[in-house]
């Protein structure tokens, strides 16, 4: 691929994607969201703080990825890319 068409399929991606989040995905986020937070509240070193913050980026990352994948819909599969990268 030249340096050229992925700046072209970048732009395009930014421009024309507008991915909307499915019932699915958006429970299975949430579920994953309540887990990592008592697991954050159940370890003594609270080394890991998990915020709403972190709510927002794991939404943000998943519908980052459904663009690269010019996808107008974000499902589940596309959320389990990034929390569990080794699994599937």
């Amino acid at each position: 691929m030249s340096i050229s068409f992925l700046k072209k399929y970048i732009h395009y991606a930014k421009q024309r994607m507008r991915p909307k989040l499915t019932a699915e995905a958006a429970e299975e986020i949430s579920s994953t969201y309540c887990h990592l937070r008592s697991l954050s509240d159940q370890t003594r070193e609270k080394t890991l703080p998990i915020t709403a913050r972190t709510l927002e980026n794991l939404i943000r990352l998943s519908t980052a990825h459904a663009k690269a994948r010019l996808s107008q819909t974000i499902e589940q599969v596309f959320f389990f890319f990034f929390f569990f990268p080794m699994e599937k």
